[in-house]
């Protein structure tokens, strides 16, 4: 890698850093989507996990609260000031997703992409605003996002040194403590049987009972951790995986599309024309998922820049489903046009991603590398993250087909995933000079609208002004 390349990606690694931080920093701790620090101030007090159905996010795996406890006690115990526990506890999460970055783009130099492409994939990683937004908020899902990548660098890293036994054992250590940080992460085990395809095609041949040994590791401890905790949820709660959603059916309060969800088709131009969460753009999976990639469409930062409390008090009524959709939508005319922005800029990556996956399957990419070529090295496991993550997040949507189940958070655990295939998009670009510098510019125009837009809600929020 040549030293412009270097200079670029320090630039975004850097800038991207401070803008989370940026946004962590004047983000109230009591702006969340959902309200994890009852269970770790219940761990921290009692010593213990608490009960499945105590609070409204106990019943969620324990591996976020028990670490975020270990920190709030020692803070505690040094003499931190308890009213400042809550924000030390939500920088983990910002700490979390910083270190997600740095995962990706170790996991991109085990690819066979160019500088180029493996400098837009990760330029787009950096300046994703849905990650942004995630790093500043306090929740388990940065926590989730982080051991997957790890998962991934390793899994990589296990393929190509041949299931060396320190690579198998250290995979099998990160893969346990994976499973129990969120239920999206679960996405892990199907990627763990995928790195065998060398095995069963022969690509590789590995002694009887080193594979023996392998399987243990790799396949049987984890599940059998997993197993224990269905177990006792079984005998405890009546279901292997209880939710808070069977106890209190909360989720049918809120507004739900008029004839359905529809997943079988994409409609960017109504989150373009309206980018919050309305009645008339609820409609579609697919599009709800990439719209909130791109911009805060179920406000968590909107409403501290338009403080405009007439319109906001009865918009979330209508999404708490305590009134009807206010009469106008009142968005100032920046905001508006930053989200329009946003949303339509964001289809670039998607259309590299798109590339990228029809490369990696007509070319049978994902069994190649630059050292290796033919022969299986991991790659194989990217189009299994994504097609699991997505089936698990159709499931849920499935399951309950209202807006709060169709975040763009929970396909964040794909980041790698959509890294990759975006940066394969990216080279098939890299051959045509003109279509490789419209990219350029449009992709640096995205970053740069996205570093305005962090800004913005950051001197809103500071100084309180909206524009």
């Amino acid at each position: 890698m040549n030293r412009s390349f270097k200079i670029s990606f320090w630039s975004c690694a850097i800038l991207a850093v401070g803008l989370r931080l940026l946004l962590f920093w004047v983000n109230p701790s009591q702006n969340f989507f959902d309200n994890h620090f009852e269970p770790i101030y219940w761990i921290i007090e009692h010593g213990t996990i608490p009960p499945k159905d105590a609070f409204w996010q106990s019943y969620q795996l324990p591996v976020f609260y028990v670490v975020s406890a270990f920190f709030g006690k020692l803070a505690i115990s040094i003499g931190i000031p308890i009213v400042i526990i809550p924000k030390m506890l939500q920088f983990l999460s910002c700490f979390y997703g910083m270190l997600t970055l740095g995962v990706i783009y170790l996991i991109l130099k085990k690819t066979p992409l160019s500088d180029l492409s493996k400098l837009i994939a990760f330029g787009v990683a950096c300046f994703l605003p849905v990650h942004i937004y995630t790093s500043a908020i306090h929740s388990n899902d940065t926590m989730s996002n982080l051991f997957v990548a790890i998962c991934v660098y390793l899994m990589l890293a296990t393929s190509e040194r041949k299931f060396s036994y320190p690579y198998v054992v250290l995979l099998s250590l990160v893969t346990s403590i994976t499973l129990f940080t969120k239920y999206t992460s679960f996405v892990v085990i199907p990627m763990l049987l995928a790195i065998f395809a060398p095995v069963l095609f022969r690509r590789m041949i590995i002694p009887r009972r080193k594979l023996g040994t392998i399987v243990l590791l790799l396949i049987v401890l984890p599940l059998s951790f997993l197993g224990a905790y269905f177990c006792a949820n079984i005998k405890n709660y009546h279901d292997p995986l209880p939710l808070w959603h069977e106890w209190h059916d909360t989720v049918q309060i809120q507004p739900r599309a008029e004839n359905g969800l529809n997943f079988f088709n994409f409609k960017p131009w109504k989150s373009i024309t309206t980018p919050i969460i309305a009645p008339w753009n609820i409609d579609s999976f697919w599009t709800l998922i990439y719209s909130r990639m791109w911009f805060d469409m179920e406000p968590k930062f909107l409403y501290l820049i338009d403080q405009n409390w007439a319109f906001w008090y009865p918009y979330f009524g209508w999404m708490r489903g305590e009134n009807a959709f206010p009469h106008d939508i009142q968005l100032t005319p920046f905001t508006h046009l930053t989200g329009s922005t946003l949303i339509a800029l964001g289809l670039i990556p998607l259309l590299l991603v798109v590339m990228g996956l029809y490369c990696s399957v007509s070319r049978k990419f994902f069994i190649r590398t630059e050292s290796n070529c033919g022969e299986f090295t991991g790659m194989q496991i990217f189009p299994v993250l994504l097609i699991f993550n997505a089936a698990g997040i159709i499931a849920l949507a499935l399951k309950a087909p209202v807006f709060s189940s169709i975040k763009a958070t929970y396909f964040l655990n794909s980041l790698p995933a959509f890294a990759v295939f975006l940066g394969l998009g990216g080279m098939l670009c890299e051959k045509y000079r003109m279509i490789k510098w419209i990219l350029i510019f449009f992709l640096s125009f995205l970053f740069v609208f996205v570093t305005v837009h962090i800004i913005h809600i950051a001197w809103s929020c500071r100084f309180g002004l909206g524009i």
